[in-house]
């Protein structure tokens, strides 16, 4: 086979693949913060979400789908590019861009500030080929916008799903043979397939269905939940996001599909990214579980074991021998914290607390505008929140006898 190198203008044959050599324009760091990269970003607020989205507003790249937080910034995923933006003086620390293409981005997840490993943003976009739809995939340091690696792909699947699921280190979609009940993890440094995952014989799942939860990652590991009609079991297999490895399984005697909910570092406890823990809090007509990823054990009921009138308002995560249709899945210290404070929101915003009722407590924060507020993630109670969440349980427990 002769292999032929044809360019001309913008547009360069390179065998039967042409790429438009404008749909990757990138652009490194343009103004420096100054923040110290070592430092994890906390998240950021509504109010500085929409700061971010509106600078960004007359830019060439689209309307902004979201804004999302990452560990030195702030991510603008756009219709044609990204853009990591400082939300306090909202410059552009870099920006990758594919004017002629929609894009797909999504950052690495991060557990947990003091253990983590270098995030990434991952980008997807579809490139022209004379031999069929192709998916550029592109992983990017998040902190620089520096492309560790790019590929270009065949397939009929989405850029999406081509980065629906991410550890720190690989990205998993459905398998192309059998989508039904077949996963598949590609590197993000090498791009090649470290490892397959098929589900038990007689088990099903539903990973096929974008809106499902079936599916979700941490920074090390791939989590699977599906079950088995003949055996009448679910079961949430975790897997090690290196290798594929089984690390460690649960299992209850239930014909349910519980869903997944990953619960991470920057994710908050409520707002406009509302995170897994409100978003489960909230569902009381559901019963949920928290699991410590770690070893795939449940976690200490907390509030509501130091809290015993909280279980009337909002119910308590379920035992052990009780398959939940909910799982929190994440660190234990992030996950107990995020979900202390999700409770207090749900409680003020149902109208059985209110926010003047935490007067005094120091659990308050200031918005942009000086007012008090609970604040919407554990990190705006600074250095103060290793201790805020046991002043948090300890004036619920307080103030909901009080109401009785």
């Amino acid at each position: 086979m002769i292999a032929i190198t044809v360019c001309m203008s913008l547009i360069c044959l390179i065998g039967a693949e042409f790429v438009f050599r404008f749909q990757a324009v990138k652009s490194e760091t343009i103004e420096s913060t100054g923040a110290d990269p070592d430092d994890v970003n906390r998240p950021y607020t509504d109010e500085e979400i929409s700061a971010i989205s509106s600078s960004m507003e007359h830019e060439p790249y689209g309307k902004v789908r979201d804004v999302v937080s990452t560990e030195t910034s702030g991510l603008a995923i756009m219709e044609h590019g990204v853009a990591a933006i400082d939300a306090e003086t909202l410059k552009t620390r870099w920006f990758y861009a594919a004017p002629d293409a929609e894009i797909s981005a999504a950052p690495t997840p991060i557990d947990e500030s003091d253990i983590h490993n270098k995030q990434k943003v991952v980008v997807a976009f579809k490139v022209g080929s004379l031999l069929g739809p192709r998916t550029k995939i592109v992983t990017l340091d998040a902190e620089t916008g520096e492309v560790l690696y790019e590929q270009s792909i065949s397939g009929d699947i989405s850029p999406q799903d081509r980065i629906r699921w991410l550890t720190s280190d690989v990205r998993i979609e459905i398998s192309q043979d059998s989508p039904q009940e077949s996963l598949e993890a590609y590197s993000l440094a090498t791009g090649e397939q470290v490892w397959d995952y098929t589900l038990p014989k007689g088990c099903s799942s539903d990973f096929s269905d974008p809106k499902s939860h079936v599916v979700t990652a941490t920074q090390d590991l791939a989590l699977v939940s599906y079950n088995c009609p003949k055996k009448q079991t679910s079961s949430v297999q975790a897997l090690n996001g290196n290798s594929g490895d089984i690390f460690w399984r649960r299992s209850w005697d239930s014909s349910s599909l519980p869903s997944l909910f990953y619960v991470g570092w920057l994710d908050s406890s409520q707002g406009k990214d509302s995170s897994a823990a409100s978003t489960v809090v909230n569902a009381s007509d559901q019963d949920f579980s928290m699991i410590d990823a770690s070893d795939g054990e449940d976690l200490q009921m907390q509030p509501w074991s130091r809290v015993p009138k909280l279980d009337d308002y909002i119910p308590a995560p379920v035992s052990d021998t009780h398959a939940p249709d909910r799982i929190l899945v994440g660190d234990a210290t992030v996950i107990q914290r995020t979900v202390s404070l999700a409770v207090a929101h749900r409680l003020v915003e149902e109208r059985v607390l209110s926010v003047g009722d935490f007067e005094g407590t120091g659990l308050l924060v200031e918005d942009t505008e000086g007012e008090e507020m609970l604040p919407s993630h554990f990190l705006q109670w600074g250095p103060f929140r290793r201790g805020a969440v046991d002043i948090l349980v300890s004036f619920l427990d307080k103030k909901l006898k009080a109401d009785v």
